[in-house]
């Protein structure tokens, strides 16, 4: 799969380029060995043709541009000696040049199991209807298997769910599951029934139209 495809051409950005900031735009900090060519598509369902030499050569440019931050590597851990990357608001702003994201639609879902005694799903979305449309069409569509698990409700401050904008209020849905993740799921239905996007290729649904 590859993310581009919908684009403004609004920059000088090649699409490899762009698809490196497509796997960063909501990341504070990310190793370059998760961005390696050999190891992008199992990592982030996309393709990139970048040489390691290539990709650290772009990398270094974009830290000197003012796009991406550079977090110094640690001294112990699986990732001793590894820098971390992250987008800056000034690189965030480049790939929304580009992508054009409606964030009235943007939400993710993170899920936590054991040792909890029933796994949930933490939805968080921009859009109060964004959060419970998603919850909604999940069920629908058997992407959450729910029966009569608790559901929660309520908003916060900005959280920091996209590191390199500010947003008011984050919306946050928390529910009880009977599984984890569903494997009823209808994913044609899901696709045609989706109302938001968490991934920058789901975006493109929503492209603007001029």
């Amino acid at each position: 799969m590859s993310a581009v495809g919908r684009r403004s051409d609004a920059t000088s950005l090649t699409d490899d380029e762009l698809t490196i900031l497509d796997v960063l735009f909501e990341c504070s900090g990310c190793p370059a060995v998760l961005l390696r060519r050999e190891t992008f598509y199992s990592q982030w369902l996309l393709r990139h043709s970048l040489s390691d030499h290539e990709l650290l050569e772009l990398i270094d440019r974009f830290v000197a541009n003012g796009w991406l931050t550079q977090t110094p590597p640690p001294t112990t851990g699986r990732l001793a000696g590894q820098a971390s990357y992250g987008i800056t608001a000034a690189g965030g702003k480049l790939w929304e040049m580009e992508r054009r994201p409606d964030w009235d639609r943007y939400a993710t879902d993170s899920y936590c199991g054991v040792p909890s005694p029933r796994p949930s799903v933490t939805i968080q979305a921009f859009s109060k209807r964004t959060c419970e449309e998603f919850w909604r069409i999940g069920k629908e569509v058997g992407y959450f298997h729910h029966t009569d698990g608790k559901v929660r409700q309520f908003a916060i401050s900005d959280n920091g769910l996209i590191p390199w904008k500010w947003f008011e209020r984050v919306h946050v849905l928390i529910a009880f599951l009977d599984d984890e993740i569903s494997s009823r799921c209808c994913w044609s239905r899901f696709e045609e029934q989706r109302t938001w996007w968490r991934r920058s290729w789901e975006c493109a649904k929503f492209f603007p139209v001029d």
